[in-house]
């Protein structure tokens, strides 16, 4: 009885073996291409980072600190100051009654003036006198303060004189004149022990005389 080889021929083994290592590599590759898949684009050189980074995102962990938020608007508002009023009051000469004008005109002693403050919920009304030279200085109470006097007005009421007391609108005095703050203020307000702010009326009010010849 003749002997029968059961070894395989040396080149079949390799073949064997070569088809096996292909068979290996395809899974590898195969698993690879798996993975990717659940990370698509991860590995996209062609992809734009600017692009991926939207509005409002929260920045991806170890990617640095978060931007800082833009600071909201701050306050310029001026301090709270109490309210002082100044102005002067005049007598017309005859040659120009009813004409506006302070031509002739000379200043008016005790004449009355009156700062009115309206809001929604009360009116608040403060008189005061001229001095000898027609010039009146109000400090107005602890009610009003340079927050709310764009509601204030300035008023001519009334002169102690029975020659010259015709009120006027010159300036307003009539009708209300609107407070303008003085751009130079005194130092002895500015650093009193309750600041005040000083406004001034639009102009010198005026009475016109009781009585002329000509008027």
């Amino acid at each position: 009885m003749g002997f029968i080889s059961h070894k395989l021929p040396f080149n079949m083994i390799c073949v064997v073996s070569l088809l096996l290592i292909m068979s290996l590599t395809l899974n590898i590759v195969s698993s690879n291409e798996v993975v990717y898949e659940d990370h698509p684009g991860e590995f996209d050189n062609d992809v734009d980072l600017d692009e991926i980074t939207t509005v409002g995102s929260s920045p991806s962990p170890g990617s640095g600190p978060a931007p800082a938020p833009a600071p909201g608007p701050s306050s310029h508002l001026p301090p709270r100051n109490l309210v002082a009023v100044q102005g002067v009051v005049y007598c017309k000469p005859c040659k120009y009654h009813g004409v506006p004008t302070l031509l002739g005109a000379t200043p008016l002693s005790g004449a009355v003036v009156r700062l009115a403050c309206n809001n929604t919920k009360y009116t608040i009304r403060e008189e005061t006198k001229t001095d000898k030279n027609g010039y009146f200085f109000l400090q107005a109470s602890k009610r009003i303060t340079n927050y709310g006097v764009h509601k204030c007005k300035m008023f001519l009421v009334s002169s102690p004189l029975n020659t010259c007391n015709v009120p006027t609108d010159l300036h307003f005095g009539l009708t209300g004149s609107n407070l303008i703050m003085e751009r130079k203020q005194p130092p002895s307000l500015a650093t009193s022990p309750v600041p005040y702010t000083l406004y001034s009326t639009r102009g010198p009010f005026a009475f016109d005389p009781t009585t002329c010849p000509h008027a």
